[in-house]
C-alpha cells in the first residue's frame, strides 16, 4: 500500500503536540504527592501495577495483557479532527495546515518497546525523532513534552486490555484529552477523548510485513487469571 508523503514539516500544538500525545522525554522515578481533593484525578477502579503480584500472577497478567512492541505506521486518522483541535484551542491556520498534512497519515511512525510495565515509544516524524518512557503503575508521573520541554503530569493505567493515560498540565493542572492505546487484530489504535466527549482515533499498522502482535485475552479472562475482580 502506498501513501502520499506529507510536506516536510511538522506542527507543534502546544505541549500536546500532534505527533506526541503522551510520555516523558526522560523518565524520572515518580514522586507521590498529596493533591487537593478538587484537583486530583479520580480514584483508580482497579490495580494498575504488576509490582505487588506474586511471580506466577504477574506472569499470567503479562500474558493476558497486550504487548505493543513493534514498528508501527499511521495509516488512518478517524473522527472529527478539526473539532478536536479546535477544542484544544488550536487556531484556524494551524488546523488547516495539519489537515493538509493528512494528520500524519503515511508519515508518522512509532517504534514501541514494551517490557512488563514499562513502555518506551520512539516517535518518528518529519520534524525529527523523540523518545518517551512511561511506567504503567497507576501513579502520577512527571513528564516532559518532547517538542517544547513543558511539564505535564500523566497517570498510565490498564483498563481491561487498553492502556489508558490521563494527562494534565503540570502548572495549571488543567486536564488534557485521555488516551487509550489498544490492539484490534493486526492494528494498534490510539483513541483520544476530550473533556466534552469528542473522540478521535489514530490507526497504526505494523510497518514490517508479517508482524503479528500478541493475541489478546478478554477482560473477563484477565480478571479471572489474576483474581483482581472486586
Amino acid at each position: 500500500m502506498a501513501y502520499a508523503r506529507a510536506p516536510d514539516f511538522a506542527l507543534k500544538i502546544g505541549p500536546w503536540s500532534f505527533f506526541c500525545f503522551c510520555g516523558a522525554a526522560e523518565f524520572r522515578e515518580p514522586e507521590i504527592e498529596q493533591l487537593d481533593d478538587d484537583r486530583a484525578f479520580e480514584p483508580l477502579e482497579r490495580p494498575c501495577s504488576l509490582n505487588n503480584l506474586h511471580d506466577e500472577e504477574q506472569g499470567q497478567l503479562e500474558d493476558a495483557l497486550p504487548n505493543f512492541s513493534g514498528e508501527w505506521l499511521l495509516v488512518k486518522a478517524e473522527g472529527d479532527w478539526d473539532s478536536f483541535l479546535k477544542e484544544m484551542d488550536v487556531g484556524y491556520m494551524t488546523r488547516t495546515m495539519v489537515q493538509a498534512m493528512g494528520y500524519g497519515v503515511g508519515v508518522m511512525k512509532q517504534i514501541v518497546e514494551h517490557q512488563s510495565n514499562e513502555l518506551k515509544v520512539t516517535l518518528i516524524s518529519p520534524k525529527g525523532t523523540s523518545t518517551s518512557t512511561i511506567v504503567i503503575n497507576g501513579v502520577e508521573q512527571e513528564s516532559v513534552d518532547p517538542m517544547d520541554g513543558k511539564m505535564v503530569k500523566v497517570v498510565p493505567c490498564w483498563r481491561g486490555n487498553a492502556l489508558e493515560v490521563k494527562s494534565r498540565w503540570a502548572d495549571t493542572l488543567k486536564e488534557l484529552p485521555v488516551n487509550r492505546r489498544f490492539l484490534k487484530g493486526p492494528q494498534m489504535i490510539i483513541e483520544s477523548t476530550t473533556a466534552s466527549g469528542l473522540v478521535v482515533k489514530r490507526v497504526f499498522e505494523a510497518k514490517e510485513k508479517g508482524h503479528a502482535p500478541r493475541s489478546l485475552f478478554s477482560v473477563v479472562d484477565m480478571v479471572a487469571l489474576t483474581g483482581l475482580a472486586k
